[in-house]
């Protein structure tokens, strides 16, 4: 199962949009999931300009960091600067991608329109950057690198029992020969 993590500060816009995007996309053998630093709402903006396009959001569980804990990932992007720095070390290494986006919740606005036009700019530029990565090859290469790692350690560890076999049995032909010479 090749997973990817979608990372922004609540978890309640950003991050949410970007995996409803992936989810799309994905083959059967992807696990695409969201996170954010606190459990949050769905934000009301985030979800009515996903309505607009025909993605609903809103009955998503948000999840935070902490729970999803040491669980390992193929790829984690973190959406925006703060989520990128409290993003915590993953098991596997996963390939990092990080997206300065902007945070639309956090922008002074009065109206709900104003909101909804900023959050529409936002899902529009998430929407082109998680086509991007499913367009361009990049998670392609990063599952081919992964395999190939996954089958070089394979080996490398089938040699290593190998080899340590070769030394017991070599181990125990010089504990002979020192008997038989005694």
């Amino acid at each position: 199962m090749f997973r990817i993590l979608f990372v922004c500060s609540g978890n309640a816009g950003r991050s949410q949009m970007a995996a409803a995007f992936a989810q799309r996309i994905a083959t059967k053998d992807m696990e695409i999931t969201c996170a954010g630093d606190a459990h949050q709402d769905v934000a009301p903006s985030a979800s009515r300009v996903m309505t607009e396009i025909g993605v609903d959001i809103a009955p998503q569980v948000t999840r935070t960091l902490g729970e999803i804990g040491t669980e390992s990932f193929d790829v984690v992007v973190t959406l925006c600067n703060n989520a990128r720095e409290i993003c915590p070390t993953f098991p596997g290494s996963p390939a990092r991608v990080h997206w300065p986006l902007v945070d639309p919740a956090r922008q002074d606005l009065t109206t709900s329109a104003e909101a909804d036009e900023v959050f529409r700019q936002v899902r529009d530029e998430i929407r082109r950057r998680v086509e991007g990565l499913f367009q361009y090859g990049f998670l392609e290469s990063i599952r081919q690198v992964r395999q190939t790692l996954r089958r070089s350690w394979q080996r490398h560890r089938d040699l290593d029992v190998r080899l340590a076999d070769d030394l017991v049995r070599l181990s125990d032909q010089e504990q002979l020969l020192r008997a038989a010479q005694e």
